[in-house]
Parts: structure tokens; C-alpha cells; sequence
């Protein structure tokens, strides 16, 4: 079923709280690899939507939301039993603030917690086989998490999530995508706080990130059509929802609007989406546009074929597929010439710049996320080969561990061994 990164619609909540399941548990297990803290400065907070429940236990006390707890309290692991369109926070140094209820500022200094590092996972479990637990970079990095899981008492992972590089690589990558240090915030002593990507800024802005009005007339002038198909997964209840092929052939009118005609197999081929010239540069970074099916004013929270078609546009922009003159080598065909299937393909290889080689046609903040995490990276992430999200379903895993990841590389051995050898030595020569 299409559905946009952090953007949960009433029929998926309802569904996920209202589902018989048998009763389930995950134990979850905090554990702290950065030597920089020790485990009682570093915290974890768990949120969830409102009016969703949180049922987990820690020694046979049951936790709250929005109270913070530190790895030390948490050593044992928790109980989970239910957890949905949850988000748990994670800080070094020092606690958020006790009993937030609402999501920090990345970027307003009066927020409680903006002087604090802190980061996320999301996560959904109430023992149905379709639960999960992902990272997220959309906004903003700041501390590397991973997310491992393991089932029936194994001690390989089942599933693994995190980085391939240490967070002062990441922070310096990200860093180097924006137009300035701006992007790359810091406390009163100098202390990294976080890397806010191009989707924190207010609507319409890029912040100092570079802007796409030049991949687009590219696209525009070449006059060359984006051809979008795909299969569409639906739960049904209406034609737009039910199960279906799409197709749509995209243009641009002379005004720069994005036009698309097409439909799907179900409900049938002669509609239009239309996305106003003015939000589609903004919306290449924050894939969530307002546009019209047939002269009517959708979203994505309609969470339909509709959509689903505007989704792999999108993130064909996002990725640099659209209008890219290299030849896809599955198929032998330009990307810009073929339907975005094989884009999404699961042995599609090449994505970002491999795809633009030479020109800044793709979000260059979400490739540093592709290439050295298993972390979103923007909102359709999940479209590339790479798998961001871990299953928790309950008839393979039983346990999951959050693992923050150092900064930096431990010192090896060898060196202080060395280190200590050249003090020895000319300690002893004089």
C-alpha cells in the first residue's frame, strides 16, 4: 500500500488499533557504544500520536510517554507490548524535557530542547506482522543510531539498520551539501548539536540548499514526456483505493505546471493531476505538495492511485531519474526515456548521482543517507533497493536492540600500544 513517510492517515490508524492480534511482546534493549557518554547521560523519551496506547514495563514498573529515562535506567531492556505511530527520541549529554508531549524544534531557540542533541527512531508494534521500526534523516542528523533485531533467542541479526560511517563523516558529508555552514548548528560552547536538512525550512524555502528551478527548465526545455507505472496496493473501499496498474504521461504546459494524463485499471484512464508550477521546485525536497486530480484539491493523505502516481514523479525528481541521459544497465534505455518501474526496480543499481553526473539534478543531502546508512533520507526513501525499514513481526522477531554508534573510531590497540612503547622508550633513553 502507498503511504508517504510520516504522514499516517485515520484509516491506517484505526486499522492498527483496532486489529485483533494474539498478545505479543518485544524486548527492546538499549545500549550505548559512544565512549564519549557514559550510559546515564544518554536518554531515550518515547512519544506516540495522541490517543494512541503505549503499553511497556521495565523491571515490572510500567513506563509513560514523554518521561525520559536514561540507557542506565533502561540496562535490563523493556517490555513492549504496544506501541503506535510512536517516535522515541534519543539525547546525549543530558535529558528533553520531562513530559513533552510535542515534537522539538529543530531550529527555534526558545524550544526547551534545542540546546540538547537529540535524535529519533519511529516505531510501530502491537504484534501484527506488518510492524516495524525505521531511522530518519528527513529532517535532520544528529546522532547515529542502529536498529538490530533477532528472533527465537538467535544472536545473528535478523535485520539491521544504522550508518557504514562514523557521525563526524556524516555531519561533515551532510554539511558539505548545503551552500554554508548554516545548515550545521552548534550550542553556546561550540558543541554539535545537529545537521538540518532542506525539508526543515519553512515552506517554499531551501534554506542554504541548492534549488531546483534549473533541473526543471532542463526537464521543461527538452520538451521530453516523464512517463510514469506502477502497481498500486490498496485496501479498497473505493475505485481510487482499490488495487490497481496506473499510468500517466507527464508535460509541462507554458506556464511550467506539471500536467499529468493518465489513470489506472480500475479507475480508468482519462483523468488529469495537475501540479501548480509554484510548489514543485519546493516540493522535490518535501514531497508533499497539495495538487488537483480532475480539478479537485488532493494530498497525500488521500493515500490512493492518485497519489501514488504524484509520489514516483516526485521522487523521480528527488533521485535524478527524471530527464537523466544515462542509460538505466538493466534495461539498456535512458532513464528519461523509460516508465519509472525499472527506476524502482529492486535490482535497480544506480540512483543520485550516478544518474546526473555532473550537474546537482538530485537532493544531495538524501544520497549522503543512501550511500552511508540505511536511515531515510527524505520521504520516499523506501522507493530505492536499499531497505529502511525492520520488521517486527512477531512470528520472526522477538527482540530488538537500539545501539547508539560512536563519533569517532575507537582508538585501535595497536596505536596505543605503539604510543605507549614510544613513551616507554624515550622515557628509559633519558
Amino acid at each position: 500500500m502507498f503511504t508517504q513517510k510520516l504522514k499516517i492517515t485515520v484509516s491506517t490508524v484505526l486499522i492498527l488499533l483496532f486489529v485483533s492480534t494474539a498478545s505479543y511482546a518485544l524486548t527492546m534493549k538499549f545500549i550505548n557504544e559512544n565512549s564519549e557518554y557514559n550510559s546515564n547521560e544518554v536518554y531515550a523519551i518515547f512519544t506516540a500520536a495522541s490517543g494512541n496506547p503505549f503499553v511497556a514495563t521495565n523491571n515490572g514498573q510500567a513506563l509513560s510517554l514523554t518521561t525520559c529515562y536514561s540507557f542506565a535506567e533502561l540496562s535490563n531492556g523493556i517490555t513492549l507490548d504496544r506501541i503506535t505511530v510512536g517516535v522515541v527520541y534519543i539525547s546525549l549529554g543530558k535529558p528533553m524535557t520531562s513530559n513533552r508531549s510535542d515534537a522539538p524544534s529543530f531550529t527555534n531557540t526558545s524550544d526547551s530542547d534545542y540546546y540538547t542533541r537529540w535524535d529519533k527512531f519511529e516505531i510501530t508494534f502491537n504484534g501484527n506482522p506488518a510492524d516495524v521500526a525505521d531511522l530518519t534523516g528527513i529532517n535532520s542528523f544528529a546522532v547515529p543510531i542502529s536498529i538490530k533485531t533477532y528472533g527465537d533467542s538467535g544472536t545473528t541479526p535478523r535485520e539491521s539498520l544504522g550508518y557504514s560511517i562514523y557521525a563526524d563523516e556524516m555531519i561533515s558529508l551532510l554539511t558539505a551539501e548545503a551552500t554554508n555552514d548554516s545548515a550545521k548548528l552548534k550550542g553556546p560552547s561550540n558543541d554539535f548539536l545537529r545537521v538540518i536538512g532542506p525539508t526543515t525550512y519553512p515552506a517554499g524555502s531551501f534554506g542554504p540548499y541548492p534549488p531546483f528551478d534549473d533541473y526543471l527548465n532542463s526537464v521543461i526545455a527538452s520538451g521530453d514526456p516523464i512517463l510514469i507505472q506502477g502497481l498500486y496496493s490498496g485496501g479498497g473501499g473505493s475505485p481510487e483505493t482499490t488495487t490497481q496498474e496506473y499510468t500517466f504521461t507527464n508535460i509541462f504546459d507554458t506556464g511550467g505546471n506539471m500536467i499529468m494524463n493518465g489513470g489506472g485499471t480500475v479507475v480508468g484512464m482519462n483523468h488529469t493531476i495537475v501540479i501548480s508550477n509554484d510548489v514543485l521546485a519546493y516540493n522535490i525536497y518535501a514531497n508533499n505538495p497539495d495538487y488537483y486530480v480532475d480539478g479537485v484539491k488532493s494530498d497525500f493523505a488521500d493515500n490512493d492511485v492518485y497519489s501514488a502516481s504524484v509520489r514516483d514523479v516526485l521522487a523521480g525528481f528527488a533521485i535524478g531519474y527524471v530527464g537523466s541521459t544515462v542509460l538505466d544497465p538493466v534495461t539498456g534505455v535512458a532513464f528519461k526515456d523509460e516508465f519509472s518501474k525499472h527506476w524502482y526496480a529492486t535490482n535497480q543499481p544506480l540512483a543520485f548521482s550516478d544518474v546526473q553526473p555532473g550537474n546537482e539534478f538530485f537532493n544531495g543531502y538524501a544520497e549522503v543517507f543512501w550511500k552511508h546508512s540505511d536511515s531515510y533520507g527524505f520521504p520516499f526513501s523506501d522507493k530505492l533497493h536499499k531497505s529502511v525499514q525492520a520488521s517486527l513481526n512477531p512470528a520472526n522477531v522477538d527482540t530488538v536492540e537500539i545501539v547508539i554508534l560512536p563519533d569517532v573510531p575507537e582508538p585501535c590497540l595497536f596505536i596505543i600500544y605503539n604510543l605507549l612503547f614510544i613513551i616507554y622508550y624515550f622515557k628509559v633513553r633519558k
